[in-house]
């Protein structure tokens, strides 16, 4: 009988979209889940900054930092822990066998992952003596290009990867989960820029620092996110009049329940197929728009809690709403 009347019910083409609609809320929730709500894999995140230049004589806002700026900052600095450096560019691997790929590589302060309180999941970090001009060329490599490259062998440490023709001895393994500066970065290796590396006129490192405890940051962000089960409790109140001839005609509270619930069964199994599709497939699409910078998207995925409980969460609240009614 459910399934008779559901076509000729003028809720019929709004209720068709709903459970998709829930699974697309989904994938949006993902990636601020992701990039928003989910903790940085850095310790006391909120204390790391970025620190930015402004050129009063260009109008230039937010630039990077020259190398003798950055060794300035790091002198006369009062308002910092401390502060590291990075740049990122890509460089060309060369395999034994002769293959190529270009490898994103972020070059980086001495002091960056301790800066960070990262500690290394294989091996350990750069050290101050790599870091100076013609140190010791060593390289650590992210989780997924360990994963990807070297199958995970514990028996990386210690090998030597061809650099753009550079010989760099692989010292560590950076832990799963991290995705810093960027998504796709695989290999750090030491930045190696002293005062007098490169002219004040260049600016081509980026600044990262941590607070001193207690001193603020005026930042804040707000994110709001659309409760989909509103819009099924909108349904549920549409079809008062209904409930109405309903309960007149004899109908108890438990055939009304029984009957809303077999109704959204039907259409969870018709709808959430489709928008389990939609969840990945708008996923997709969102991570393909977003920018490089933003690290935590590298951890971004549709969460399947999420994804599990929208279709129940999407059924209940007519049934429910329908039962304290009266009806």
């Amino acid at each position: 009988m459910c399934s008779r009347n559901l076509p000729r019910s003028p809720e019929y083409p709004r209720k068709s979209v709903d459970h998709p609609l829930a699974e697309a809320t989904t994938a949006i929730f993902s990636v601020v889940n992701g990039v928003l709500l989910a903790p940085l894999p850095f310790a006391a995140p909120e204390e790391v900054v970025m620190v930015w230049e402004n050129d009063r004589l260009t109008g230039t806002l937010r630039e990077e930092a020259s190398v003798p700026d950055f060794y300035d900052f790091k002198e006369r600095n009062r308002s910092f822990r401390d502060l590291a450096a990075y740049l990122t560019r890509p460089m060309s691997f060369s395999r034994d066998d002769g293959e190529a790929q270009r490898l994103s590589v972020a070059a980086v302060s001495a002091n960056l992952a301790p800066l960070l309180g990262i500690e290394p999941r294989l091996g350990r970090t750069i050290s101050e003596d790599e870091d100076r001009p013609g140190g010791e060329p060593v390289a650590l490599l992210t989780d997924a290009f360990w994963s990807r490259g070297f199958g995970r062998d514990p028996g990386v440490l210690g090998q030597t990867l061809d650099l753009d023709g550079e010989a760099y001895t692989v010292a560590g393994v950076l832990p799963p989960g991290l995705a810093f500066p960027d998504r796709d970065t695989d290999v750090w290796v030491a930045l190696r820029q002293g005062p007098g590396s490169a002219p004040r006129s260049r600016h081509f490192i980026t600044v990262i620092a941590r607070l001193l405890p207690g001193t603020p940051v005026d930042a804040a962000q707000t994110v709001a996110c659309a409760n989909v089960a509103n819009l099924l409790l909108v349904r549920g109140t549409a079809r008062a009049r209904e409930l109405a001839v309903c309960v007149a005609l004899g109908a108890s509270t438990r055939q009304l329940v029984r009957r809303f619930l077999v109704e959204s069964l039907l259409f969870t199994a018709a709808a959430a197929a489709i928008g389990v599709v939609l969840a990945f497939q708008g996923l997709r699409a969102l991570l393909a728009l977003a920018p490089e910078q933003i690290a935590a998207l590298g951890e971004v995925s549709v969460d399947l809690t999420v994804l599990a409980w929208s279709p129940a969460i999407t059924s209940a609240p007519p049934a429910s709403r329908s039962s304290r009614a009266g009806c």
